[in-house]
């Protein structure tokens, strides 16, 4: 269910953000997002980020690499 959240809060952090395309720097923010949305909602975005492990993507043109992804949202 957090995993779930995760991603449905960044998708809503793309929406509220106006992004009419994907760069890897929209998708950082709206990950930052996603996880603020999350935990507000009152779920754990320290478990939801765990699903950045299993997408497993190489960077490309429109994403950043889910392992960096990961870094920047994981807590310690």
């Amino acid at each position: 269910v957090d995993e779930l959240a995760l991603i449905l809060g960044h998708e809503l952090g793309h929406f509220k953000r106006g992004d009419p395309e994907s760069r890897p720097d929209r998708e950082y923010a709206s990950d930052a997002l996603g996880a603020k949305y999350e935990d507000n909602a009152g779920y754990n975005h320290c478990v939801g980020v765990e699903v950045l492990r299993r997408f497993n993507t190489p960077d490309s043109k429109t994403h950043p690499n889910s392992e960096s992804r990961y870094q920047r949202l994981k807590c310690v």
